[in-house]
């Protein structure tokens, strides 16, 4: 059995380099004013059964929520 911590990392570094692949976010529309203020967002995934498919599951949601993220 895999350590969850080290589970977790693999996982967040896996959903990070897709969402950084996919474009489904814009980095510069983020941008307030240029070096100084941006805004942050952060996307949490909580799992709570592990029945397989793990990392698509993560990946998908992850992806469709920074798709519906509109901002104010």
């Amino acid at each position: 059995m895999q350590n969850p911590l080290k589970l977790s990392m693999e996982i967040e570094k896996y959903i990070e380099k897709v969402i950084k692949g996919s474009k489904a976010l814009d980095t510069e529309s983020l941008c307030i004013l240029s070096g100084k203020n941006v805004w942050a967002i952060d996307v949490n995934v909580v799992l709570i059964n592990h029945d397989g498919n793990l990392t698509d599951a993560m990946h998908l949601c992850s992806l469709l929520s920074l798709l519906h993220f509109r901002r104010p």
